[in-house]
């Protein structure tokens, strides 16, 4: 399997699996984007804390980065 090839399974996996069921219980004309938003915030976070190890994000404790970061997701998902 190339990266390709293993990049289109994981989109799948993620839209069907998470994203759609996210979106699903949102009551938005643009959900899919919101859900898609929210999780962008999350996994870009968690690349650059645990793949790339960007500091200070790398050692932050993990409440101060929870309370920065959870305003911008609930904005994603219920903000008007």
């Amino acid at each position: 399997m190339n990266n390709d090839t293993a990049a289109a399974v994981f989109r799948r996996l993620i839209a069907a699996q998470l994203l759609r069921r996210i979106a699903g219980q949102l009551d938005f004309p643009d959900a899919e984007l919101r859900a898609e938003l929210a999780a962008a915030q999350l996994v870009g976070t968690a690349i650059l804390r645990y793949v790339i190890k960007v500091e200070p994000l790398a050692s932050a404790d993990p409440e101060q980065i929870i309370a920065r970061l959870a305003p911008v997701v609930q904005g994603h998902l219920t903000a008007p």
